[in-house]
């Protein structure tokens, strides 16, 4: 029933935009209404969150509900819930770690030099909302223990936001044939729904619960074949979108799953066989799809993720990262020049705009910290990397694949999207979770 009805609306919202927004205000009512309801709303209230991060991809472009809404609107939902439930939710002694690192990200704002902007506000707002819900993440599924099945169930809800977006995509994106194919991310194979970069790091985000479903036997809609096929369409759009981040993310995190659960679970020699074999059918089927995709793009596709670029047979050069260096760099040497409170949250771009006559936004999470908080952005960093510990070493061989492979979804898309999507902030809090093994196995949601 889940499944159609967001097949309806993906139809639906090629003709009319604005039903994404009706969908992101229901999810957030619903969410507050679990939020202040006494009883066993747990799952459900989580799933209203992952909705809400899912759909953020297909409601951003439409200005009109703030940019930042997804962020900010789960923040306020898992604050009012563990008001409402702080009694009966357990304490977990490193949950002061997350809210120390983003109270470190504020100090520069007091140097922050604010006044030569037009709307400060929207650049504070815009670099501080991913640390925010990243905090109040952490905080929130740090407290929480669930069985893989119960997860599954959350996390199957980023599906159906997906499946509308996907559908969208189709209907409205141009004929294959007709595209042109450059070596960047592609606009009109994402059908100008929002930045291609952003869609691909939701759809690598679903590539990698589809796999976690289809390995556990969890089949989302109900069949494995469906599910097979489902993961086939969305890896094939997925590449299509010639933004290397969000697929390269994915299928990181499903080899760090995948590797994780052979070397950490007890399994004999012929479940293990039949686990290599079907992760060998499902690389060798991906190679494929890649094949047949790089055919249909006249080798561009190839050329994209070789770094190649439109003068590369003339003069050799290979750009594997998109420019992004170039931001990596500036955001270097600001850190050198303000080493220790940096220039101050979302003041990355304005400088760049200044001093090196191109403004650009910082894609990496890691040297915007540097450039915009220094020393005190190297602190918040090593909590990260701290948290990440903790949560290995407090999950047993049954959870460790898990986090580990969210957190690794998490960070390697911060690498190439900072934090301009919820997803961020909110899969490394899932991150956070303690996993137990099923008490009662079912093969549905």
């Amino acid at each position: 029933m889940w499944i159609l009805m967001h097949i309806s609306l993906g139809v639906i919202y090629a003709f009319f935009n604005p039903i994404t927004i009706f969908l992101e205000l229901i999810a957030f009512i619903l969410g507050l209404y679990f939020a202040v309801t006494k009883g066993n709303s747990q799952i459900q209230f989580m799933q209203c969150l992952v909705y809400l991060v899912s759909i953020e991809i297909a409601t951003r472009s439409q200005d009109i509900l703030p940019h930042e809404f997804v962020k900010y609107g789960i923040s306020i939902l898992m604050i009012v819930y563990l008001l409402v439930n702080s009694k009966e939710l357990k304490t977990e002694k490193y949950t002061w770690l997350a809210l120390l690192y983003f109270f470190l990200l504020l100090p520069s704002l007091l140097i922050g030099e604010y006044d030569e902007l037009e709307k400060p506000i929207n650049v504070i707002s815009f670099s501080l909302s991913g640390p925010i819900s990243l905090a109040v993440s952490c905080s929130f599924f740090s407290r929480y223990t669930l069985t893989i099945n119960n997860l599954l169930r959350v996390l199957s809800f980023a599906l159906y936001p997906i499946i509308l977006s996907l559908l969208y995509i189709i209907i409205k994106a141009p004929n294959i044939k007709d595209i042109e194919w450059a070596l960047g991310a592609n606009f009109e194979s994402s059908a100008h729904m929002t930045g291609p970069n952003q869609i691909s790091s939701i759809f690598g985000l679903g590539l990698f619960i589809l796999f976690f479903t289809i390995y556990n036997k969890f089949y989302f809609s109900g069949y494995r074949f469906i599910d097979i096929l489902f993961f086939g369409i969305l890896l094939f759009r997925t590449i299509l979108l010639f933004s290397r981040g969000g697929l390269i993310s994915g299928f990181l995190a499903i080899i760090t799953l995948y590797i994780f659960d052979i070397l950490l679970k007890s399994k004999n020699a012929s479940e293990k066989f039949n686990k290599i074999f079907q992760v060998i059918i499902f690389i060798v089927l991906s190679i494929l799809l890649f094949n047949i995709v790089n055919d249909i793009t006249n080798g561009t596709l190839y050329k994209r993720y070789r770094g190649e670029k439109a003068n590369t047979e003339i003069t050799g050069e290979i750009d594997y990262f998109s420019n992004r260096e170039q931001i990596i760099d500036s955001d270097i040497n600001i850190f050198l020049q303000n080493p220790i409170f940096g220039i101050g949250p979302g003041l990355g771009k304005h400088y760049r705009d200044k001093y090196l006559g191109w403004g650009a936004s910082a894609h990496t999470e890691l040297t915007r910290l540097l450039a915009e908080h220094g020393l005190l952005g190297i602190l918040a960093a090593i909590i990260i990397i701290y948290l990440s510990i903790v949560s290995i070493k407090k999950n047993k061989k049954i959870g460790i694949p898990i986090v580990a492979s969210l957190i690794v979804l998490s960070i390697s898309t911060s690498f190439h999207a900072a934090m301009r999507l919820a997803m961020v902030g909110f899969i490394f809090g899932l991150s956070q979770l303690t996993i137990k093994s099923n008490s009662n196995k079912k093969n549905y949601v």
